[in-house]
């Protein structure tokens, strides 16, 4: 993807994290890795409370305030009593009538604010395919720890945990991101099966 158009910034994005390159679906649209079949829900696998907890208790020790879901995923009624905050749809309507070129200069200050503005003290993060743009020159994980210091986040991260760490797309893809254990030594991995790392 070459850079933020509006059509772009009015939809939200499907992960391409299981998919094959740009082109290679009839499924994906052309060079931009998006699905026509778009969700708007927060979905995570069955989450017993007392692991949420454990989760949260476990972030708070850390400099950064972060639970990461990952695995797969389905309603759960825990998060969903949480306040929610979708950047897909947020972050794009502060974004879409911006420049082209204060964007990137721009999004860090933009997502704090989303965030800090967010009443409650925890709040569940989505919708984070936006931040994988490679137009918007961020790393989305080092934004969210740095976001994370006076809250905790709950993120439904939209790609996928490896023996290696986390990734998000496939390599070759241009928004292919991946991160050892080392890069991620402030956040709290929960994933589907209710096992915390």
């Amino acid at each position: 993807m070459t850079g933020l158009c509006i059509e772009w910034l009015q939809l939200e994005r499907s992960p391409p994290s299981r998919w094959a390159l740009p082109g290679a679906s009839s499924r994906l649209r052309s060079k931009s890795g998006l699905r026509s079949n778009l969700t708007t829900s927060v979905k995570f696998k069955m989450l017993k409370l007392n692991k949420l907890n454990e989760a949260k208790i476990k972030a708070a020790a850390n400099r950064s305030r972060l639970v990461f879901f990952v695995g797969d995923k389905t309603e759960s009624q825990e998060l969903s009593e949480h306040e929610q905050l979708n950047l897909n749809k947020s972050l794009s309507a502060l974004l879409i009538n911006m420049p082209k070129s204060e964007r990137a200069r721009s999004v860090e200050r933009l997502v704090s604010s989303l965030i800090s503005d967010a009443s409650a003290d925890e709040v569940v993060i989505n919708g984070l395919e936006i931040l994988f743009d490679r137009s918007l020159a961020i790393d989305p994980v080092r934004l969210l720890e740095a976001c994370s210091k006076n809250k905790t986040l709950l993120v439904s991260w939209p790609g996928d945990k490896t023996k290696s760490g986390l990734s998000y797309a496939l390599p070759g893809h241009p928004e292919y991101r991946s991160y050892k254990p080392s890069d991620l030594s402030d956040v709290i991995l929960l994933e589907s099966d209710d096992a915390i790392y």
